[in-house]
């Protein structure tokens, strides 16, 4: 239960690649939590940005579900990291309907940056938005 070491020294000499997520409406665990621990993470290392990127998730519960995009290609992103090295910049998340029909993409941007709608087209469409931060 005790997860708050930032010793991650063996990982990245091992060249590991982590993807930390939260969803901002997680009611079990506050998101606020995971961004402090990325904080402290980046503190005790500022090369951690090579080797660990945090994304948070609008409207998502705890692991899944509630109404904001809860679905993201989570495997081809560390794959590309880890086999190619390119680190996630900007990832799609996708909610689905019924019937498995996408409703809305959002991006999302590793932390601190934050999706920001640039004032037209569909807010539910995440070509609509850019990452800044």
């Amino acid at each position: 239960l005790n997860a708050d070491s930032v010793d991650l020294a063996g990982f990245k000499q091992r060249k590991g690649k982590l993807l930390l997520w939260h969803g901002w409406a997680d009611a079990a665990l506050n998101a606020q939590s995971t961004i402090n621990y990325y904080e402290r993470l980046k503190t005790a290392d500022p090369q951690t940005p090579d080797y660990a990127r945090l994304f948070l998730m609008p409207g998502v519960l705890h692991c899944a579900g509630g109404p904001g995009p809860d679905l993201v290609e989570w495997i081809d992103a560390i794959a590309e990291w880890t086999e190619k090295g390119t680190a996630p910049e900007r990832l799609i998340a996708t909610k689905r309907g019924t019937g498995g029909t996408p409703t809305r993409t959002r991006p999302l941007c590793p932390h601190p940056q934050r999706a920001v709608y640039n004032g037209s087209g569909s807010t539910d469409d995440a070509a609509n938005f850019a990452c800044k931060g």
